[in-house]
């Protein structure tokens, strides 16, 4: 019984569940294999569920529960009467993950955080410095004039430096990019912050000025080794700075 017992569950080990998907769920796959082959933009339409029933051999209500799948998932809107339309691609559930990871997280979380942006920006800087256009080059020196001239007020100086990054990105013109570094965004407005906190001297907050007009010049002068060692290494300074906080309100803490 037991050498019986121990092949059987040798067996089991072997295979993997099979996914057994409803018909609503195979229209619903093949409706989106349809959009991408068929290269439908954001706001076309599908055809009618009548259309749709015929195309795929099922009843209406598949075709229905079908569309309510891809409409769960972002993909279609639908509104009562009309065909579904085609959604643009959009951030706001990652945005909220990213939100809720923060909010709840520590300082690890928020150092973690910094390590996916240092990949994410370096990456951004070294296509901005080949691709980015006048008005790019325009607008970051407006967002750098405007960060040294507000280095000493924290919040604004906050908003003007997560712009700043967003600005790079933009550059970069790359679209998947942007729409991961847009969905850190308030996530990361919270990470520069905690960056900020240590630094409460005059002389600290210009040295940030300072890496920040580093990495513009390096955009400006189209040098994209230049521009990702710049990116680089503000991400270097920021995380050892985090890190070098934490550890004294861990002294301080250790000491009470």
């Amino acid at each position: 019984m037991s050498s019986s017992t121990g092949s059987s569950q040798g067996v089991s080990a072997a295979f993997e569940k099979i996914q057994v998907q409803t018909r609503s769920e195979k229209v619903a796959a093949e409706l989106a294999r349809y959009i991408e082959a068929a290269d439908l933009r954001p706001g076309d339409q599908l055809p009618g569920e009548t259309t749709l029933a015929a195309e795929f051999g099922v009843s209406r209500s598949v075709v229905r529960e079908a569309i309510r799948d891809l409409a769960g998932k972002g993909v279609v809107q639908v509104s009562n009467g009309r065909r579904a339309i085609i959604r643009p691609v959009e951030i706001g559930p990652l945005q909220d993950f990213f939100d809720r990871a923060t909010l709840m997280g520590s300082d690890d979380t928020v150092l973690e955080l910094m390590e996916v942006r240092r990949g994410l920006e370096n990456v951004s800087a070294t296509l901005a410095a080949t691709r980015r256009s006048s008005s790019d080059v325009a607008r970051l020196k407006e967002l750098a004039r405007a960060m040294a001239a507000n280095i000493d007020n924290e919040d604004r100086y906050v908003d003007l430096d997560v712009e700043f990054h967003v600005q790079i990105t933009k550059a970069a013109g790359n679209v998947m990019l942007g729409l991961l570094v847009e969905s850190v965004r308030e996530a990361v407005r919270g990470a520069v912050q905690r960056g900020m906190r240590p630094r409460r001297e005059h002389s600290e907050r210009e040295h940030v000025q300072r890496l920040h007009e580093k990495v513009l010049r390096a955009i400006i002068d189209g040098d994209a080794e230049a521009a990702r060692q710049a990116m680089n290494r503000h991400f270097d300074v920021a995380i050892a700075t985090i890190n070098a906080d934490q550890a004294s309100l861990d002294t301080d803490v250790d000491a009470q």
